[in-house]
């Protein structure tokens, strides 16, 4: 079926691949003369529109709906997001919906007679005096390494993060905030069994989140705990 090719269904004459300009047989094209390109050429028009006009094959139908349902699976991913901090050397997250802000390190006013190691003061965020605690303190977590030890290609800086659950905010300072990161209930995996006892009342599970394994915190089980010293 010389300058004719077959597309599924449809029988196409493409004879610009043949005599046309990007045809290398002879004679040429005798319409060239006229039109200089193929691409000005009624047969070429009438062709491209009957390519546009044919029907869908249904293998063309399937592969099309399975690239659609891949998307739709891809717009699932990540259903839920977290903000990741560093305390000491270890890494944490929180719920993105429990973090109200995310500031520089503020100074903290001592509470007189407070008997609670984790309560650290009064801090104030936009003219707001609220109470900061030391998640660090009750998780059992050291001081780290990273912020004295820092390099000129790796730069860390303490940050506070205030904090909500119904409707009480408290803030607490962080080693480092790497960023919000989202993820499936299908990738959080089970915190490890040689975790610490502190830590482990505190974790529901854990996340990958660049190399770093990160427990994802309690946030209910914070907050009673913070409100408990309050007592």
């Amino acid at each position: 079926m010389d300058n004719q090719i077959k597309r599924k269904s449809l029988e196409i004459n493409d004879c610009w691949n043949h005599i046309g300009v990007w045809g290398k047989e002879t004679p040429r094209c005798e319409k060239l003369d006229n039109v200089i390109h193929c691409r000005n050429c009624e047969i070429f028009s009438q062709s491209g529109q009957q390519i546009l006009e044919q029907p869908l094959s249904e293998e063309y139908l399937s592969d099309w709906a399975t690239i659609y349902s891949n998307e739709k699976k891809q717009r699932r991913a990540g259903s839920k997001s977290s903000l990741v901090f560093r305390l000491g050397d270890e890494w944490y997250s929180f719920p993105n919906d429990a973090i109200v802000e995310v500031t520089e390190i503020k100074a903290i006013h001592s509470i007189p007679h407070s008997k609670s190691q984790a309560l650290r003061g009064l801090v104030n965020i936009r003219g707001e005096l609220k109470i900061c605690f030391s998640i660090g303190h009750l998780l059992g977590i050291h001081k780290g390494k990273k912020l004295i030890e820092q390099t000129s290609k790796y730069k860390s800086y303490e940050r506070m993060v205030v904090i909500s659950h119904e409707d009480q905010q408290f803030v607490f300072p962080v080693s480092e905030v790497l960023g919000s990161t989202r993820y499936n209930d299908d990738d959080i995996t089970a915190p490890p069994a040689t975790i610490a006892n502190a830590k482990a009342t505190f974790t529901t599970g854990m996340l990958k989140v660049k190399n770093n394994n990160v427990a994802c915190l309690d946030l209910g089980l914070i907050f009673n705990s913070i409100k408990r010293s309050l007592k």
